[in-house]
């Protein structure tokens, strides 16, 4: 499995010290969400107070805890509180007999909602009881998932997947 994306959030107490002039990153305002945009890491800076903090562009679960160290550097704020993960996305390959995503599409599945559209290659696989879904791409042997909150949820939604015949390789 391959983390694409970690979306997480946090709260600030104190107010920031961003400028629209600075050099060191790009700060700009959309609508009524101020935008800063350092590295590889994009922070959403919400709410009336701009109090509320959304991240993304964290590759992995470790590179949440660098892309809030480096707010708080560019933004000389001191403490951060409420740290939350809110969606994983992530990529793995995964193989499955023709024969047995056949029969997948055209019955009914206890574990997930099987959805095709005409004018998508990709096969919507959603979890019934977890919150993530995964478009499976058969010619590429790929899936593209969103939605987790941890990885236990990752490896659920994939244990559940081998449990309708699918198998794993990377």
């Amino acid at each position: 499995m391959k983390v694409l994306n970690v979306k997480s959030s946090f709260e600030i107490s104190e107010n920031h010290q961003l400028s629209e002039d600075s050099c060191e990153y790009l700060y700009y305002h959309a609508g009524s969400v101020k935008i800063l945009k350092s590295g590889e890491f994009t922070f959403s800076i919400m709410g009336c107070r701009e109090r509320f903090v959304n991240v993304t562009g964290c590759k992995s679960l470790e590179n949440v805890d660098v892309a809030v160290n480096q707010f708080k550097k560019i933004s000389k704020i001191n403490i951060t509180q409420n740290l939350k993960i809110n969606s994983i996305s992530f990529k793995l390959c995964l193989d499955i007999e023709e024969i047995k995503l056949i029969h997948i599409k055209a019955t009914h599945c206890d574990i997930f909602n099987i959805k095709t559209f005409p004018r998508f290659t990709g096969i919507c696989f959603k979890h019934k009881k977890l919150r993530i879904a995964g478009n499976f791409f058969p010619q590429s042997k790929k899936i593209v998932c969103m939605g987790a909150k941890s990885l236990d949820e990752m490896y659920m939604f994939v244990k559940d997947l081998k449990k309708i015949g699918f198998t794993t390789f990377d």
